[in-house]
C-alpha cells in the first residue's frame, strides 16, 4: 500500500527533526565509504544509512564501536550524494510492516527496517547483519505439505498474521514481510546473513478434509538447531471463520516464540565473559540474574546493568535494569522498607525514558515503581498508556493488574493478571504474577481462589513467605485452623520474624486492606505483636 503524501511528509518531520547536531564524518569519509567500500574499515555504505535512519527516527545519535558518530547530517550527506528524494526514503521507511502501525504515534522505526530500507535503496553489501541489541526474528511464508490450493491461504494468511503479532512485543525486531517472504526456499544461514536475522521462524501447514494441522519451528540461526517446535491441530468445521482461526494459531504462535527467544538471549549473554559482552548483552545477562531473585544475584544483576550504562550510556536497558534491582533493594532483600530505594527505582526507569520515551518496557518499570509507592493512579495511567501500543506486553499486563489490586479494584486486576500470565507462562516473573493473583482474589473475598493461587507459588518456590501469609489468611476465612496454623508455623520456620513481619502495613496497601488481611491472619490463629522488620517479598 502506498501512503499518501501527507502520511510521508509527517514521517520526515519526524525525521528532520529528531536529532540535532552534526556527524563526525566529513564529507570525504562518506564519499570514500560510498565510492570504496570494499577497502574501507569502517562501516558499510548499508551500514550507515541504516544506521542513520535507526538512530534519528529514535531521537538518538548512534555511536558504534569504532567511534563514528552517525546522525541526521550523515543521512544527508549520503542521500545527496545518492541523489535520493525524501519522497523515495520516507516512501521506503513508511510502508515496512513493522513501522507502518507506529509511525504517525512518533514512535521508532526498527533498526532491521532500517537495514531493510538500506537493502530496498541496492546499498546493502552482502554479509549485512542487523546491529547489536533487539533480536530480530525473520519469519517465512509455511510449506503446503500436500499441495493442497485450499491450504494455500493458511501457508501465507498465519505467518502474515505471526508478524503483525509478534511486532506488538517491544522486546523483538520483526523483519518486513516484503523482504522475509523473499526468502521461503533460502538456507536458513543465508537468510542470517542477508536479512540480519538472528532467529527464523518456519513452518508446515496440513490438511486432510476438515482435520488441519498447523506446524511452528524456531530456528536459531548461528546454530542451526530448533529451539522450538509446537503443534496446533484444529477441525475446520468448528471454526467460525479462515480469520478467526488464523489468528487463534498466529497468537498462539508468537506467544510461545517470545519468551523462547527472550530466555535464549539471556542464557546466551550470561555465558559470555563479562568483558567480551555489547551494552544490549550485559543487559541480557544482568535480566537472567535478577531472575533468580536472591540477594547474591541481585548483586551480580547490578553489576551488569552498570556496565551497560558504562558501556553505552544512551541505552535504556541499564537502566531499566537498575529500577528492578533498587526495587529488590528497597523491598525484597531489605531489613526494612527502604523508600529512598524505591524512589531510586522511580529515577531510573525515569531516566531510560529520557533516551527513548517510546519504550514500553521502561515505562512499565516505572509503573512498577509507582505503584510500590503508593500512588496507584499513576501507576495505571503508565500501564495503559504501554498496552496501548504494545497489547501483547505482558509485564505492563502484570503491572496494571498489581497496580488495580492494591487501589481497591481486585476484579479488575484479575483480568489482567490472568493476561499476564497467559502471554508469558514462562516468565521469571510468573510465580509474582501468581501471587498477586491471590491477593486479589482474597480482596474479592474468593478464598478458595487465594488458597489455589497460593499453593501454585508456594510448589514453584517453597521459601516463599508471602505466598504463606496469604494462604494462612485465605484458610483462616474458611474456618480451616489447623490447614492455617501449619501455614503459619512454615513461614516460621523460614523466617522467625515471620509472624510480626505479617502484620506490617506496606506503603502500597489500603488500610482497609490491610484489615482484612489482619482479619483473615487472626482467625487463623495469629497473634499480633509488635513487627520486628517491615520487610515484605515479591510486592504483595
Amino acid at each position: 500500500m502506498t501512503p499518501h503524501r501527507d502520511e510521508i511528509e509527517r514521517l520526515l518531520s519526524l525525521l528532520e527533526t529528531a536529532v540535532d547536531g552534526v556527524s563526525s564524518m566529513s564529507d570525504e569519509e562518506v564519499q570514500e565509504a560510498l565510492a570504496k567500500e570494499e577497502q574501507w574499515s569502517g562501516p558499510s555504505a548499508g551500514e550507515i544509512i541504516g544506521r542513520a535512519v535507526a538512530s534519528v527516527s529514535k531521537g538518538q545519535t548512534l555511536r558504534p564501536s569504532n567511534g563514528v558518530v552517525l546522525n541526521l547530517q550523515t543521512l544527508r550527506d549520503l542521500r545527496k550524494a545518492r541523489g535520493w528524494t525524501q519522497w523515495d526514503l520516507a516512501s521506503e521507511a513508511y510502508v515496512s510492516d513493522n513501522s507502518i502501525q507506529r509511525a504517525e504515534s512518533g514512535a521508532a522505526i526498527s533498526v532491521v527496517n532500517a537495514l531493510n530500507i538500506a537493502e530496498a535503496l541496492d546499498i546493502a553489501p552482502a554479509g549485512l547483519t542487523a546491529l547489536p541489541g533487539t533480536p530480530a526474528v525473520a519469519v517465512l511464508p509455511f510449506a503446503n505439505v500436500y499441495g493442497d490450493p485450499e491450504s494455500a491461504v493458511y501457508c501465507e494468511g498465519v505467518p502474515i498474521d505471526v508478524i503483525s503479532a509478534l511486532t506488538c512485543y517491544p522486546s523483538l525486531s520483526v523483519i518486513a514481510r516484503s523482504s522475509s517472504f523473499n526468502y521461503r526456499d533460502k538456507e536458513i544461514g543465508e537468510i542470517g546473513r542477508k536479512l540480519g536475522a538472528m532467529y527464523v521462524l518456519e513452518g508446515e501447514v496440513r490438511r486432510l478434509n476438515t482435520e488441519i494441522c498447523i506446524t511452528a519451528r524456531l530456528i536459531k540461526v548461528d546454530t542451526l538447531l530448533s529451539i522450538l517446535d509446537r503443534r496446533y491441530e484444529r477441525n475446520l468445521s468448528d471454526a467460525n471463520s479462515i480469520f478467526t482461526l488464523q489468528d487463534e494459531i498466529a497468537q498462539a504462535v508468537a506467544v510461545a516464540v517470545v519468551p523462547t527467544i527472550s530466555e535464549d538471549e539471556r542464557q546466551s549473554a550470561r555465558r559470555m565473559q563479562p568483558n567480551n559482552r555489547n551494552a544490549w548483552q550485559a543487559y541480557q545477562a544482568g535480566l537472567s540474574h535478577i531472575s533468580a531473585t536472591t540477594s547474591e544475584e541481585n548483586v551480580f544483576a547490578e553489576k551488569s546493568f552498570r556496565r551497560a550504562i558504562e558501556l553505552d550510556p544512551t541505552f535504556p536497558g541499564g537502566y531499566k535494569g537498575m529500577s528492578l534491582v533498587s526495587i529488590h533493594q528497597g523491598i525484597t532483600f531489605a531489613e526494612r522498607f527502604d523508600r529512598n530505594k524505591l524512589e531510586a527505582a522511580v529515577a531510573w526507569a525515569r531516566q531510560a525514558l529520557q533516551y527513548d520515551p517510546t519504550d514500553p518496557e521502561a515505562r512499565a518499570c516505572l509503573a512498577n515503581a509507582l505503584g510500590i509507592l503508593g500512588d496507584h493512579e499513576a501507576a495505571i495511567i503508565e500501564a495503559r498508556r504501554v498496552l496501548y501500543r504494545s497489547p501483547h506486553f505482558a509485564f505492563a499486563h502484570g503491572m496494571l493488574g498489581a497496580a488495580l489490586t492494591f487501589s481497591g479494584r481486585p476484579q479488575e486486576a484479575i483480568s489482567s493478571l490472568l493476561r499476564c500470565i497467559t502471554l508469558d507462562p514462562g516468565d521469571a516473573m510468573s510465580p509474582t504474577r501468581m501471587l498477586q493473583l491471590a491477593v486479589a482474589y482474597y480482596f474479592c473475598r474468593d478464598y478458595e481462589g487465594t488458597i489455589d493461587a497460593a499453593r501454585r507459588v508456594i510448589r514453584a518456590h517453597p521459601n516463599s513467605l508471602m505466598a504463606y501469609r496469604w494462604l494462612a489468611a485465605a484458610l483462616g476465612q474458611c474456618g480451616r485452623r489447623d490447614e492455617a496454623a501449619d501455614a503459619l508455623h512454615k513461614a516460621e520456620d523460614l523466617s522467625p520474624a515471620a509472624r510480626g513481619n505479617f502484620g506490617a502495613r506496606v506503603p502500597w496497601m489500603r488500610d482497609e486492606d490491610n484489615a482484612h488481611l489482619l482479619e483473615g491472619l487472626q482467625k487463623a490463629g495469629w497473634i499480633d505483636k509488635e513487627p520486628i522488620a517491615a520487610n515484605t517479598n515479591t510486592n504483595s
